[in-house]
């Protein structure tokens, strides 16, 4: 408190002047509640390239599951802005040379279900071009379908 009177201008020996403070917590009364899919964890994109978000990871999925029954998983990070999708490419999981393909997508889409959590995606618009990131887009938004939240244009 004060280092907050402080930051306005207030002299510390004024906020100690006006006495005690007091706070009371009330059970009975919730103002708020935080939703079931709060829970978030964040990945590169090589990360998906090298499927360790796959649902044949039995281990890591029991991982997430342990956290909540329900969450959101961010795919993107520095990596996304060097990756490229090749549907029918080598998947390659390089800091600065990243490729996903179609059935890097499909182990994801394993991993969603399995889990039960919901993803965020991230597209390269930093190094990569327009065309592969509207086809990668497309390929994420099919592969995964109604677990996909959101696409993210960059990190």
């Amino acid at each position: 408190m004060l280092a907050a009177s402080a930051a306005l201008g207030v002299a510390p020996r004024a906020a100690h002047a006006a006495g005690a403070v007091s706070i009371r917590l009330d059970p009975q009364h919730r103002l708020r509640a935080i939703p079931s899919d709060y829970m978030g964890l964040g990945f590169e994109a090589s990360s998906v390239a090298m499927n360790l978000l796959s649902a044949d990871n039995h281990a890591y999925v029991e991982l997430v599951r342990n956290l909540g029954r329900q969450g959101v998983i961010r795919v993107g990070g520095n990596v996304s802005d060097f990756s490229v999708y090749d549907a029918k490419g080598a998947a390659k999981s390089l800091p600065k040379d990243t490729v996903l393909n179609a059935e890097n997508f499909r182990q994801l889409r394993s991993f969603l279900d399995a889990t039960g959590w919901k993803l965020i995606w991230g597209l390269n618009l930093g190094t990569g071009s327009l065309d592969n990131a509207v086809e990668e887009a497309r390929a994420v938004a099919d592969a995964v379908g109604n677990r996909l939240l959101a696409l993210e244009i960059g990190n």
